[in-house]
Order: structure tokens, then C-alpha cells, then sequence
């Protein structure tokens, strides 16, 4: 090969190198951006505790609704704003589930009010069964539990709404002859936190310890976090 030829393919030869390690420099790079920026994300991150029920990092945050509620005014946003709410959904002529858990609630109010500085607590019961469940009458139903525990309802379709938006489902039975019917419904006990966000969610069977426990450490870590 002539001289001149050579030296042509050696300068292209080290062109192609020096192109390639400029490559491999942006690669490792972008590499090293990509590590140490996750790093930094995961380390930014709060870590979630292993807390019974607990919805982190991603509680879902309420949006408005409105329903008619016992102790005078409606039951929205504006009412759930600034306190811990326990929210649960059933019917007064429940034959099991509902009266079994609003006991278990009273207990768990009980608890808390043994505590100092846990008053701002409060505990709503959604009637999924509007045309039997009258605002007077879950108030009476209320008060053989606990006379601050709160009642709330509306038309289906107003319910409806706010049930969606939790993922509680309910359903009604077939009517015997007699007109008298059972609904289906989640069981499960809603923690609403102060900033309205849907931050745990305790599954049957309900235990007022455990219930007491988890709550006293959910609101502690999202306090911490504030």
C-alpha cells in the first residue's frame, strides 16, 4: 500500500477511536446521571412503614362530594377538613357486620379519648340504604353505640358518587314478600387524614387494639412528614 494511502487509513483509523471513546465518555455519562439521580430519588423518598392497612406513598386524595349527615351540618369535605376521620359504610338494618363493627368503633373511640391530645377524631357511618335510613333515624341508631358517632346518606345517585371514588361497592338483595331486603356492602373501615387524603383501610374481622394501634402510627408518621 503507498505511503500516502496508509497514512490516510491510520488518521481514519484514529478518527474512529477517538470518535468511539467520546461515545463511550457521554455513555458512562449519562450512566453515572441516570445512578446517581434514582439514588437521589429513593433517598428523597419516605420510607413506609409496615403499618397495618396503611396506603403509602400514594393515599388517594378525596374530591368533593356532599350528603346529607346527621348533628346538623352536611357531611363534605369542609366537615372531614382538619380531623381524623374513621369512615364506614353499611345500613341500620344490618343484621351483623354493621352493629359488630360500630361497637368495635366505640371501643377504638374509647381508647382514643383515654389518650391526651387525641381529640380530633371522628367516626362517620354511611347508610348505603337511603330509603330506609332516615337522618333521624341513623341518629337514634348512632347513639345506642356512641352519641358523637356521625350518620350520613343521600339518593343513590349522590351516594353513589362517593362510593365510587373510595371503591365501596353495595348492592341490594331481591325484597322478600314482605318488602324486606338485605344489602351487600364492603366491610372495610376507612382512615381519612386532616389533609383529606384516604390513607389506610382496615379489613374484617375489625379489633379495636389493632385498629387503635395502627391509626396512633399512621397519624404519627404522616405527621412526620408534614
Amino acid at each position: 500500500m503507498p505511503l500516502n494511502q496508509r497514512n490516510q487509513s491510520t488518521q481514519a483509523n484514529q478518527k474512529r477511536r477517538s470518535t468511539m471513546r467520546k461515545n463511550l465518555k457521554i455513555l458512562l455519562l449519562v450512566l453515572v446521571m441516570v445512578t446517581t439521580g434514582y439514588a437521589a430519588y429513593r433517598i428523597s423518598q419516605p420510607s413506609r412503614p409496615e403499618i397495618m392497612g396503611f396506603l403509602w406513598p400514594n393515599p388517594k386524595i378525596l374530591t368533593a362530594f356532599e350528603l346529607g349527615a346527621t348533628q346538623k351540618s352536611n357531611l363534605n369535605l369542609e366537615r372531614l377538613k382538619g380531623r381524623w376521620t374513621f369512615l364506614f359504610f353499611g345500613y341500620t338494618f344490618c343484621p351483623d357486620v354493621c352493629p359488630t363493627t360500630l361497637s368495635t368503633m366505640a371501643k377504638v373511640t374509647e381508647r382514643l379519648r383515654a389518650k391526651e391530645g387525641e381529640e380530633d377524631v371522628q367516626v362517620v357511618f354511611v347508610s348505603v340504604d337511603p330509603a330506609r335510613d332516615a337522618l333521624d333515624h341513623l341518629s337514634e341508631y348512632l347513639g345506642y353505640f356512641d352519641k358523637t358517632f356521625i350518620g350520613a346518606t343521600a339518593p343513590l345517585e349522590q351516594l353513589d358518587s362517593f362510593t365510587r371514588q373510595l371503591g365501596i361497592l353495595h348492592f341490594r338483595d331481591t325484597p322478600d314478600d314482605n318488602g324486606n331486603y338485605l344489602v351487600d356492602h364492603t366491610a372495610s373501615i376507612l382512615l381519612i387524614d386532616p389533609g383529606l387524603r384516604f390513607v389506610g383501610v382496615f379489613q374484617a374481622p375489625h379489633s379495636a387494639e389493632k385498629i387503635t394501634s395502627a391509626y396512633l402510627s399512621i397519624k404519627d408518621f404522616v405527621e412526620s412528614q408534614s
